[in-house]
């Protein structure tokens, strides 16, 4: 009798090891999303997508993601594996070996882009003669922006080099 609950055991442990191996696999396709969409993501690992898109990677497997769209600040996120909660009791060592008791973290990868800062194009705009006032460099701009020669945001940025006195 004893002996019989020994086989079981090991036939138990033999058959459960490699579990998530089989059931999971040792890929996980990976969600990549960005705010707005359609910025080009580019893995580290040399797959490239424009968001939202999917890729599949190794479970054990990092990686870091750099996110570029036009008029945007480029972006990076890192993905890295993390230990599954059943593959660690049922696992066992191959599963350990093959990487299928991770789970790729964060998926789906997402970023919310920011806008990129205005770049004053230094042809296009006529900076005020720094010899006048504050006040009338001030005035000088707004009229500048009313009649349409330079920008919101070239206002502003023309606005803070007059006050530190560039």
């Amino acid at each position: 009798m004893r002996f019989n609950i020994c086989v079981l055991l090991g036939l138990i442990l033999l058959v459960g090891s490699g579990c998530a191996t089989m059931i999971r696999g040792t890929d996980e396709p990976l969600s990549i999303t960005s705010e707005p969409s359609g910025a080009l993501a580019e893995v580290s690992d040399g797959q490239k997508c424009t968001t939202p898109c999917q890729v599949k990677l190794k479970r054990n497997q990092s990686v870091m993601i750099k996110y570029t769209k036009e008029g945007y600040e480029p972006e990076s996120l890192s993905v890295f594996p993390t230990l599954a909660g059943a593959g660690v009791i049922l696992g066992g060592v191959i599963d350990y070996g093959t990487g299928a008791v991770y789970s790729l973290t964060p998926n789906p990868a997402h970023v919310m882009l920011k806008p990129a800062k205005a770049q004053v194009p230094a042809a296009k705009i006529e900076e005020p003669n720094a010899k006048k006032s504050f006040s009338e460099q001030l005035d000088e701009l707004e009229q500048m922006q009313k009649e349409g020669k330079i920008t919101k945001e070239e206002y502003k940025v023309l606005r803070e080099r007059a006050i530190k006195g560039e």
